[in-house]
């Protein structure tokens, strides 16, 4: 893109979507695009589930059960999406809801980085002001 930037009509800029949750060791990467001179947007995402959110961590939070049935459904598209059985998606699964305890020190530590270089932010799903703040 920066290559390219002297023949766009307008400034273009990458937007950085990091699943933290899912992906923790990608604040690695979040930390080298911020060198770039076109400064990426920043969206923290976690799609674990809209009823089991790492980031909506509050006083009233309770997490859904992996076999609830609502996750159960939605969790056999997904894996077939992603081209895995539902037993391998649901292991998977497990994984990444296991590390959540990590997640708001990595969100605190991106956003950081982010404010210091000028990096605007936005936040996807939030369900409380709490979280998005």
């Amino acid at each position: 893109m920066r290559a390219l930037a002297p023949r766009f009509l307008v400034e273009n800029r990458v937007q950085r979507r990091w699943e933290s949750i899912a992906y923790p060791e990608a604040a690695e990467t979040m930390a080298w695009a911020l060198q770039d001179p076109l400064t990426p947007w920043i969206a923290f995402n976690d799609h674990t589930s809209l009823t089991m959110r790492a980031f909506e961590r509050g006083p009233d939070f309770t997490a859904a059960a992996l076999d609830y049935d609502r996750l159960r459904q939605r969790r056999a598209g997904h894996a077939k999406r992603s081209g895995q059985t539902e037993d391998e998606y649901l292991a998977r699964l497990r994984t990444v809801w296991d590390r959540r305890a990590e997640v708001p020190e990595l969100v605190a530590r991106v956003a950081a980085m982010g404010r210091a270089h000028g990096a605007p932010m936005l936040s996807h799903d939030d369900t409380r002001a709490e979280t998005r703040a």
